[in-house]
């Protein structure tokens, strides 16, 4: 019994060192523990095995050990004196020989200005990255009462789309968004994805987050391309017929006009890790032919991107990769190229881009980045009401010892990849850069736990990041929240989001215009929500009733009777007479909802397209793969057509004057 407990002391002390926490409260506030086979799997996987005491007393020694380590980057604020541990002791000696060695700690003098330094003490050199106090991008926007649209650019449509929509029709729509009036586009994530078979498509489970959709990569943004065209008469997209096919249409272009002037010069200066994703495309390709899914399934020599076979490998087959350079040269310019116009334009932000929690376990990052990375974990959400059993949602993401190593490299690179050509950024599931749940391969989300981030560290280098890209920051911070993480967003300036749906009062009412906050991005939906229509028909419900989603305890004649009284509270909130419309009436409510949140206190306020347009389809529905067509749908029209039509207009015009006009 005295072993098991100094072996579970033990757990317990390397549990602390690692930020795995032991036990942890859900959305009910009731504290759940992590059992110890829990906490010895995700140890494990980080690299600190602990199945026995002597296994566990080495892991603590190691933690020790790299608690003393010099750092590699050190972060801190401007104007304020910041404390660093250097990589030596001292000894403190009694007069009766007893002594005790001390860390030696000093104290560098605050620095005014934001931005990397390198620092010299001793001869040890380290990084020092000084952040602005706040993101004062977004707190000087909050005084501008900024408007704009989300969209999904492979849904959309113009006169040259082909099977799905590109950066093309997104350079086509800034001009038409900005002579609405409007200062932003929201996109989702264009992170590089998996296409070889047309399969992994979710832009919320990329291959890499360092490198860009090189399938939304238009040769020619104005006009179009000179090449073949597809147009898909289908509201929904093939991806397994469209990205091969989009692929032939790059290659005409990389073969005919564009190889010459962009690969030549570019190869020359190629960044290494475009040029290794590059290579991990190629042998992706190569090794899926032979059956050989995931590069953890590939030969040995083929797992470490800078062993002599793949070095080897990418020589043999330059013209391949020099392909993939050329397409993520071109995919970089165009968002470049894009935001230049919408600043040119008016637009006081642009484009917003979304960073994805995570990315896939077998994607390129992964290959490249690794110990950097997480293995063996995957992440998600611990059990709640709308996921009784927890979510996994199948990715990877950095290791906390991994940032520290390698002094955040990876990290601050995937922030730079995602602000390039971008005037803002949201963060998806914003506290990640606090904690994240993690789950041990082969076990069920239930048995997970949260893992500690250097929150203070990672904030510090996105607001960083931030203010030299001149870009406001959203983070979307919908659930559970870490205990302070509002307060310290709130100090920072870190927007968070709003969502209609979730803006409830104490009674369960929706709540006012009046009580967003400023500083905020409020909207009436998001890709993972119903839309205003499909909302108040009640098609969300009839959807969980064939994919069998309903919560224990409820059936589909409660929910439509929940929802009905619902009605009545979202109508009477927008200070609408009854009687209200009536459940296929839905063109008024969207009128009213839009205004409603055009109405609000919030910074940014942005509208999906598909809330602009009255469509009653989600772009997406959460815990689904096959059962229902996510990231499929394409808008009904060309984007034009869509302004051009009466009712959208009059959405415009309105919200334009709500928002700009003054008039509440």
């Amino acid at each position: 019994m005295q072993v098991a407990d100094q072996h579970e002391t033990a757990l317990a002390r390397l549990a602390a060192y690692l930020g795995i926490e032991r036990a942890w409260r859900d959305v009910n506030g009731e504290m759940n523990e992590v059992t110890d086979a829990t906490l010895i799997a995700i140890a494990t996987a980080l690299g600190y095995p602990c199945s026995t005491d002597r296994e566990t007393a080495n892991s603590v020694e190691r933690c020790q050990r790299e608690a003393a380590v010099a750092p590699v980057l050190v972060t801190t604020e401007v104007g304020i004196p910041t404390r660093v541990v250097l990589p030596r002791h001292g000894t403190l000696r009694g007069e009766g020989g007893g002594h005790r060695d001390f860390p030696v700690e000093i104290n560098l003098p605050p620095v005014p200005a934001p931005g990397y330094y390198d620092v010299v003490v001793d001869g040890h050199e380290f990084r020092l990255a000084v952040s602005p106090a706040s993101f004062k991008k977004n707190i000087d926007l909050a005084l501008g009462r900024c408007w704009g649209v989300c969209v999904q650019i492979p849904a959309l449509r113009s006169a040259t789309s082909r099977s799905f929509g590109n950066f093309g029709d997104l350079y086509d729509c800034v001009e038409r968004f900005s002579g609405a009036g409007m200062d932003a586009i929201l996109i989702s994530p264009v992170h590089s994805i998996f296409s070889k078979d047309g399969k992994g498509f979710s832009p919320y489970s990329p291959s890499s987050r360092l490198n860009v959709n090189s399938y939304l990569a238009e040769p020619n943004l104005n006009p179009a391309a000179d090449v073949s065209t597809i147009h898909e008469p289908s509201e929904l997209i093939d991806w397994e017929f469209g990205l091969p096919y989009r692929m032939q249409e790059l290659h005409k272009a990389f073969k005919a006009c564009q190889r010459d002037r962009l690969s030549e010069q570019d190869v020359a200066k190629r960044n290494e890790t475009t040029h290794h994703h590059a290579v991990f495309e190629v042998l992706d390709s190569h090794f899926r032919q032979q059956g050989l899914v995931g590069w953890r399934n590939w030969p040995l020599e083929y797992q470490r991107p800078t062993s002599e076979e793949v070095q080897r490998f990418a020589r043999e087959r330059r013209d391949e990769v020099d392909f993939h350079v050329f397409l993520q040269t071109l995919a970089t310019q165009n968002l470049s190229s894009i935001q230049e116009l919408a600043v040119h334009t008016g637009m006081r932000v642009g484009i917003i881009n979304d960073l994805a929690i995570g990315v896939h376990p077998q994607g390129s990052d992964t290959w490249l980045l690794g110990d950097q990375m997480l293995r063996d974990l995957t992440i998600g959400a611990p059990p709640d009401p709308l996921g009784p059993v927890g979510q996994n949602w199948s990715l990877t993401t950095f290791s906390p010892q991994g940032l520290r190593r390698s002094g955040f490299k990876g990290f601050i690179e995937m922030l730079r990849a995602s602000l390039r050509g971008a005037g803002g950024l949201r963060i998806d599931h914003v506290f990640g850069l606090a904690r994240l749940w993690v789950i041990p391969e082969g076990r069920k989300s239930t048995e997970g736990a949260y893992l500690k981030y250097p929150y203070a560290d990672l904030v510090r280098l996105v607001c960083l990041e931030a203010y030299l890209a001149d870009a406001v920051v959203i983070g979307e911070d919908l659930g559970t929240k870490p205990i302070d993480f509002s307060l310290d967003a709130a100090a920072r300036g870190l927007m968070g989001m709003q969502v209609m749906w979730f803006e409830r009062a104490l009674d369960n009412g929706f709540v006012g215009p009046e009580r967003y906050d400023s500083l905020s991005m409020a909207t009436t939906s998001t890709h993972d929500t119903p839309t205003v229509a499909g909302w108040w028909r009640g098609d969300d419900i009839a959807l969980s009733e064939d994919l069998h989603r309903f919560p224990s305890g409820t059936d589909r004649t409660a929910e439509e009777h929940a929802r009905a009284w619902d009605r009545g509270l979202l109508w009477s909130t927008f200070g609408k007479p009854d009687p209200r419309p009536s459940p296929a009436d839905t063109d008024i409510v969207v009128d009213a909802a839009l205004a409603h949140v055009a109405r609000s206190n919030s910074a940014l306020c942005v509208f999906p397209f598909e809330d602009l347009a009255g469509l009653r389809e989600q772009t997406n529905v959460p815990g689904t793969i096959d059962e229902h067509p996510n990231w499929r749908r394409r808008y009904p029209a060309d984007t034009q057509d869509l302004l051009d039509c009466g009712r959208v207009k009059a959405r415009l015009e309105k919200i334009n004057g709500l928002r700009k006009g003054g008039h509440r």
